[in-house]
């Protein structure tokens, strides 16, 4: 009996402690339950103020887009704008390149009209001289023609012609 006692002890002892276990095990499975749920809930708020924050950043994302669309259209405005200023430039640019070439043509032109105009200075110059040096010769001619005229009227007793 002794021995049956001792057995059914252990028995008990055996179904006291699964009992326990189980007790104990429930208690801290409980506590694993609402430490989860805890968990839970923080990661619940978390992600709701994830989303949120997501969501502000998709509008601010959708916002910014925008504006990059809004700037790359006034880029290519811009840009439009710069070439046709560049083809402008490049128009006049021709122009003044042809102005600069009339211009050089225009300078040879001149400086060529003022060497022949002091050529022809100095061919007047000359002429009037030399017609001036004739001129000069012939009255001299003239005048001794006339000297000689009325020294010969004179011996051969002519009257002077009367002076016109």
């Amino acid at each position: 009996m002794k021995v049956l006692q001792n057995w059914l002890s252990i028995v008990v002892l055996a179904v006291l402690a699964i009992l326990g276990y189980q007790f104990w095990g429930s208690g801290s499975l409980g506590q694993k339950v609402d430490e989860h749920g805890r968990r839970l809930e923080t990661i619940s708020g978390q992600s709701t103020r994830l989303e949120k924050d997501v969501s502000k950043q998709a509008e601010a994302l959708e916002a910014t887009q925008q504006r990059v669309e809004a700037h790359t259209t006034r880029i290519d405005a811009v840009e439009q704008r710069v070439q046709r200023a560049e083809a402008g430039l490049k128009v006049v640019e021709e122009d003044i390149k042809a102005a600069r070439s009339a211009s050089s043509e225009v300078k040879e032109r001149a400086d060529k009209l003022e060497q022949d105009l002091g050529s022809l200075r100095e061919n007047h110059y000359r002429l009037e001289k030399q017609l001036g040096d004739e001129h000069r010769a012939r009255l001299h001619a003239d005048q001794a023609v006339e000297q000689r005229l009325k020294d010969l009227e004179k011996r051969l007793g002519v009257p002077p012609p009367p002076a016109p």
